[in-house]
């Protein structure tokens, strides 16, 4: 049963890597490529394994700021997605007494969801 490259990406179209397709057993030619994946490779050199089952490597052809995505036809590349910037959260202890005061001030809303009030 032969194989086939086929190069990943995710549910943006974003490039994640390099995986095989495999030959149909009941349809000679016809290879099962897996889903979210395509037999179309993105600029750069593939070079296939040393055995048949080795699905090879691949070595990108772009700039460091540059990211490929597959828009269902093609490769295009698109400046490099950043990671978000994550924000710190307050302390625990801080969050609760600021809901505390909260309470505190607006008594009314403590009542509606039976808080115990501070007197």
């Amino acid at each position: 049963m032969a194989i086939k490259p086929a190069f990943q990406f995710d549910r943006a179209g974003l490039y994640m890597g390099l995986t095989v397709s495999h030959e149909s057993p009941l349809e000679p030619g016809v290879f099962h490529v897996p889903a979210l994946c395509t037999l179309t490779a993105p600029p750069g050199t593939y070079r296939p394994g040393d055995s048949p089952l080795s699905v090879g490597t691949f070595e990108p052809d772009w700039a460091d700021d540059k990211w490929p995505r597959w828009n269902s036809v093609s490769w295009e590349l698109i400046v490099r997605p950043q990671a978000a910037k994550r924000v710190e959260q307050p302390p625990v202890d801080d969050r609760l007494a600021r809901l505390q005061a909260f309470f505190d001030e607006n008594q009314d809303v403590a009542e509606l969801i039976n808080m115990p009030v501070r007197t």
